[in-house]
């Protein structure tokens, strides 16, 4: 989180290179809250009421009973991918839901006039993003940039998704005053406002207006197997309506993840982003660190000779918020990351450089002897200073995470790098015990 929210600071900072660029605002930058956009993919199934059902306790289980699944597998995939664009502002114009539906698009003129208004369709062969889907969508941003702000300059924040990674990606949208940046990998569900909560929700809309569709008798009059163009249509309709209800009741709710994830961070430190999995973040101030412009740019990619399938090594998205409801579906344009990715990504935040704000120090970087051992660690904290950082967390109300961390750095051998008196220092078990005693807490197990 600390790393979007420099990348972000830093990017609201720059004039963008159109002409009619407006003034600085003090607190947003170039980018008020209306220009600040965050684009991501949610994966969606069909339906909602077919997902399997476990109907073994866990007691069960370990007697050794069968656990039985029930509801059809085919219909509880991802059936779409929804391509969603959303400002930190919902009091304007929003762009329109777009749809990716898996075939090359040879369907009847009665099923294209039955889609619902409010959604675009893109077709691609697996229902996932990809360059040519991209390419698709970026004119329809374009027309929708330039019916509702015209010149003035845009941020679109996304994650690295390959075909949203490539210059001719950047150089189109830079051609309509849009101006893309990227968050860290790895860390979607902590910085991307759609990844973070907002998918969850409009998922949950989405499966009420099934259930509202299911409750009308009228629609079971002369019930038959539904036709895939059927499912097609329905879908739009299903998607357009949760997100015109979204539009309408969830505005305070968007605010508050906007805040959260830091899409309305202001250059005074103002919009409280945090970290779910790291209770002790809080925001450091801003400082643009050797590297940091480089890592902006080095995110952009060059067009392979071909582009990678989806699930390949290349792709460094990740989505594990909750968004991603079912287990077997990732809800980015991509398929799950390799197994244990999410662990990392959760460990790295509780470790955050953000968390030394609250008297809890960050894990510096673990550089070994030349013989491998832990001989270039030549000091280590004492009692009183861990007891210092405990009283910080105390005060917060957060010694038993602080403890916990502590206590993580002393088992893995992990420096500190904050504060600043004490980076390079080691954390001895030992130690930790002494000053978790004098404060009456007890050790986690």
């Amino acid at each position: 989180m600390q790393k979007f929210c420099d990348f972000l600071r830093f990017s609201v900072q720059q004039r963008p290179p159109c002409q009619e660029a407006p003034p600085p605002h003090l607190v947003w930058g170039y980018y008020d809250p209306r220009r600040r956009y965050n684009r991501d993919q949610i994966g969606l199934e069909f339906d909602f009421t077919g997902r399997g059902s476990t109907w073994a306790s866990p007691e069960e289980r370990r007697l050794g009973h069968v656990a039985v699944r029930t509801g059809p597998a085919v219909w509880a995939k991802r059936f779409v991918t929804i391509d969603l664009t959303l400002s930190a502002d919902l009091s304007q114009e929003q762009p329109p839901a777009i749809v990716l539906f898996r075939g090359q698009g040879r369907v009847s003129d009665v099923e294209r006039n039955s889609y619902h208004p409010d959604v675009r369709i893109i077709w691609t062969p697996k229902a996932y993003l990809n360059q040519q889907a991209n390419e698709e969508w970026c004119k329809i941003w374009s027309e929708f940039k330039e019916s509702v702000h015209g010149s003035e300059p845009v941020l679109l924040t996304l994650d690295l998704v390959y075909a949203q990674t490539v210059h001719s990606f950047k150089s189109t949208m830079e051609q309509c005053a849009t101006y893309p940046m990227h968050g860290p990998c790895n860390a979607t569900h902590v910085w991307q406002a759609i990844d973070r909560h907002i998918g969850k929700t409009f998922k949950d809309l989405y499966m009420e207006e099934q259930m509202d569709w299911l409750g009308d008798p009228d629609h079971f009059e002369g019930y038959h197997k539904l036709t895939a163009s059927e499912r097609r249509v329905l879908v739009t309709h299903w998607i357009g309506d949760a997100r015109a209800r979204y539009l309408a009741t969830k505005v305070k709710q968007h605010t508050n993840c906007c805040r959260a994830s830091g899409l309305l961070l202001g250059l005074d430190g103002s919009g409280h982003p945090s970290v779910e999995s790291n209770p002790l973040f809080v925001l450091q101030e801003y400082r643009e660190w050797e590297g940091l412009r480089e890592a902006l740019d080095g995110s952009w990619k060059q067009p392979a000779a071909a582009e990678p399938a989806p699930g390949s090594p290349s792709s460094t998205s990740s989505s594990s918020s909750p968004t991603s409801d079912d287990s077997s579906e990732s809800e980015d344009s991509l398929p799950p990351q390799q197994d244990g990715a999410d662990d990392e990504a959760a460990q790295a935040d509780e470790v955050g450089p953000a968390a030394a704000s609250a008297g809890i120090p960050e894990a510096g970087p673990a550089e070994a002897g030349e013989d491998g051992s832990d001989d270039w660690m030549h000091s280590y904290c004492s009692v009183s200073d861990l007891v210092d950082m405990l009283k910080v967390a105390q005060k917060r109300q957060k010694e038993r995470s602080g403890l916990r961390m502590l206590t993580s750095f002393a088992k893995e051998g992990t420096p500190l790098s904050h504060p600043a008196r004490l980076k390079g220092s080691g954390v001895r078990l030992s130690t930790v015990a002494q000053a978790a005693q004098e404060l009456g807490l007890e050790m986690p197990g």
